[in-house]
């Protein structure tokens, strides 16, 4: 278990921590997880994608494009066209 999730488990089983600190301990142990599994080329991608043009006219390109990505992801060794 990675220390952020380690981290979230002790502050959620002790009731001396409010749910806001917990709340945050779920934040860190989930912006940890990306910056280890994501690599910089695909968030990249990702962040073209969602910085193009706001008009609903480009939302089904958007969707076709992230599905583009998702398919790529999911097959093993396809991540390391995007650097991962």
């Amino acid at each position: 278990m990675r220390r952020g999730w380690r981290q979230l488990a002790k502050r959620a089983g002790n009731g001396a921590y409010t749910p806001d600190r917990i709340r945050n301990a779920v934040i860190l142990a989930l912006a940890q997880d990306w910056r280890a599994d994501v690599s910089d080329a695909l968030a990249g991608r990702i962040r073209e994608i969602f910085e193009g043009p706001q008009d609903s006219l480009f939302r089904e390109e958007k969707a076709a494009r992230l599905e583009t990505l998702r398919t790529m992801t999911a097959v093993p060794g396809a991540i390391a066209e995007f650097g991962g």
